[in-house]
């Protein structure tokens, strides 16, 4: 009923990478810091149909999530932790075949030794037709990328997603997860002293 996965899986990525660096308390304190972001950058742009927490129930873009990085990276920074990204699937890295997609993905994580996660977009045939999504990814096999989901009961169960029901192009019945490679970001996390 909310669209705050993009929200929720950079909140569940850094837990992750921060391995019990920070508080639940801090975390807490992130995920307010994020929503609060989001209103405020809303709350100036007033636009005229719109109210500034819509995100809420629309959810957010590629471009909200490059502003919650920052703002995840400048609060991290005050914990003397330093929160790093990049967009591996673009430019003469974008992939044209879903075998693409899966490999590229799948080496960022081993040149990371699985210190990293990824912050990924797909679509999906919801209640109310096709939804996106952003979910974190936290390992990736030749057959299954495993999630840190907001929403596991109904995107994937299982914690799951398979590769064989994934596709770039048309989601069909069999290949029902839409998959962006222009909106995958690779997020790591080190101490300032490393």
């Amino acid at each position: 009923m909310d669209g705050l996965c993009g929200i929720y899986a950079l909140v569940n990525g850094i837990s992750v990478l921060v391995q019990n660096r920070l508080s639940t308390n801090d975390l807490s304190i992130l995920f307010k810091d994020l929503v609060r972001t989001l209103y405020k950058r809303n709350h100036r742009r007033k636009t005229k149909n719109g109210t500034p927490i819509e995100f809420i129930w629309e959810g957010t873009n590629v471009h909200d999530i490059s502003l919650l990085l920052r703002t995840s990276r400048a609060f991290l920074a005050k914990r003397g932790l330093s929160l790093t990204w990049t967009r591996p699937l673009q430019g003469k890295w974008r992939p044209a075949t879903l075998n693409q997609y899966w490999d590229r993905l799948r080496t960022c994580f081993q040149e990371c030794d699985g210190r990293c996660v990824a912050i990924i977009d797909y679509n999906f045939d919801g209640i109310d037709g096709e939804e996106g999504h952003w979910t974190c990814v936290e390992k990736v096999t030749d057959r299954t990328m495993k999630l840190l989901d907001s929403s596991l009961s109904i995107h994937s169960p299982r914690g799951v997603i398979r590769k064989g029901a994934c596709t770039l192009g048309e989601k069909t019945s069999k290949r029902p997860h839409r998959l962006f490679a222009h909106n995958v970001y690779l997020v790591q996390i080190s101490s300032v002293e490393e």
